[in-house]
């Protein structure tokens, strides 16, 4: 996958247009589809979790095990702050992109120093990471994860890697039971993020001077998507074990009417038949992984909230 990055970089920068095309159209769309799946295989492979891994050293620092009300906003701003972008400037410059990777992997090596295994960026700062655990929240097949075959308890709470199921429960704690983990910075993203999808694609591709009116646009329907999504758990008093696999169907069911066409468009196949074709694939596999996520997240949440159950899930404890 390293040779693969540094490949994609002089084509990007060389032959723009087709590989902008591959990149944005093939490789990219297919991520949300796998992190339902399992987020595991992306992040068993990701070449910016491979350098922030390689860059280890002794002695990094851990993240705390008290999880605080705003864990994981710095990955969260850094999604709402990228992912517009694209509109202006990694759509449309190839120079941009492959300057947003090389930007990327340096900050993967430069966390990954002063972090322990994970810690700094994998599971702070990408981007990548709140979309991970949403679209995750019930992962479809077991993966292995030879990157932490030994747990060194770098991230003791939340972990995708070792939680897996439990990773996002572990993040909101006892809130998940009622109506406080709305105003967690993950609940917060989670009612947000069905409208910021929907935004990115009612959006066009525009100069860098048109940027706040495209930044303006998606915070508009993210707000939007905030306030109805939020009224209507709040006074329902959904659970997290009912409400976040609702919204990650939403989203991705969102994300894939739109992108079935791009994807279809990028393969040279693209047609009226054929995008009806792969929109019913995607609500057949969306309508699957929605029963199954609920009635496992829902017995999940039973269990863990019987009175011989602590009230928070434990942390990692390694010798």
């Amino acid at each position: 996958m390293l040779l693969a990055t540094l490949a994609f970089l002089v084509a990007v920068w060389l032959s723009p247009e087709p590989s902008l095309s591959l990149f944005w159209g093939v490789v990219v769309p297919l991520l949300p589809f796998s992190f339902l799946v399992t987020p595991l295989l992306w992040r068993g492979v990701c070449p910016l979790a491979t350098l922030n891994m390689l860059a280890n050293t002794p002695g990094g620092r851990r993240l705390p095990s008290r999880v605080s009300r705003w864990a994981g906003a710095p990955a969260m701003l850094a999604l709402f702050v990228l992912v517009p972008a694209r509109h202006f400037a990694f759509n449309v410059r190839g120079e941009a992109l492959a300057l947003l990777v090389v930007g990327a992997a340096v900050a993967a090596v430069v966390l990954g120093r002063r972090y322990e295994a994970r810690a700094g960026f994998c599971n702070y700062l990408c981007p990548v990471l709140p979309v991970e655990q949403l679209y995750g929240l019930q992962p479809s097949i077991a993966v292995d994860n030879p990157r932490c075959a030994t747990c060194s308890a770098c991230t003791p709470r939340g972990c995708l890697d070792n939680a897996r199921s439990k990773a996002v429960a572990q993040l909101l704690g006892p809130a998940r039971r009622g109506r406080g983990w709305l105003l967690s910075a993950f609940g917060l993203f989670a009612i947000a993020f069905p409208g910021f999808v929907y935004g990115y694609f009612n959006v066009s591709d525009a100069e860098a001077s048109a940027a706040w009116t495209i930044y303006a646009h998606m915070l508009e329907h993210a707000l939007q998507s905030a306030a109805l999504f939020g009224t209507l758990i709040f006074i329902s008093g959904a659970t997290a074990a009912l409400a976040l696999p609702l919204l990650s169907a939403i989203a991705a069911g969102t994300y894939y009417w739109y992108a079935v066409p791009v994807i279809l468009k990028a393969l040279h196949v693209l047609s009226p038949a054929a995008t009806l074709g792969g929109r019913v694939v995607v609500a057949v596999f969306l309508a699957w992984w929605l029963q199954r996520a609920l009635r496992l997240t829902a017995r999940e949440a039973r269990t863990t909230g019987t009175p011989e159950s602590s009230r928070e899930l434990p942390t990692l404890v390694v010798d």
